[in-house]
């Protein structure tokens, strides 16, 4: 199965895979961070409902993308690629790997404590995780 967003995987995955996967988020702890705070968190999803539900989600949204955000010639520059709202692929994966950008923390006592960069922070966080699963992959 092929998509935009990986090169390829297998719709057989199994729970021992679970295991090699966490190696894969010691990685994105070594990105940097505004002020070292690390503000994302990573969630692996193995439950096949859930990933119906998060499909569903996706869908929705790049439905409204399709109809209603985007102008005709960015379309028409996505028509190469021969995608759509449509992302079957989400259920069919053996499991999706979710960020969560945090806007702030919070401390002992329930006070919440700012984030810096988060955008940045955590796309550089999945960058350096992609680039650990595209080395986990070669090697499995």
């Amino acid at each position: 199965m092929f998509n935009n967003h990986c090169n390829c995987y297998s719709s057989k995955g199994t729970h021992g895979e679970a295991y090699k996967m966490s190696s894969l988020f010691t990685m994105s702890g070594t990105s940097p961070s505004g002020a070292h705070k690390q503000p994302w968190t990573f969630v692996v999803v193995w439950d096949p409902e859930r990933k119906l539900e998060i499909q569903h989600i996706i869908e929705n949204e790049e439905r409204v993308n399709y109809e209603k955000r985007m102008s005709q010639k960015w379309l028409n520059d996505l028509k190469p690629m021969n995608t759509n709202w449509q992302k079957e692929y989400l259920s069919m994966a053996p499991c999706l790997i979710v960020v969560f950008k945090q806007a702030y923390g919070l401390l002992d006592d329930g006070t919440k404590t700012p984030h810096y960069y988060t955008d940045t922070s955590a796309s550089i966080a999945v960058g350096i995780t992609l680039v650990a699963i595209q080395v986990k992959l070669q090697n499995w």
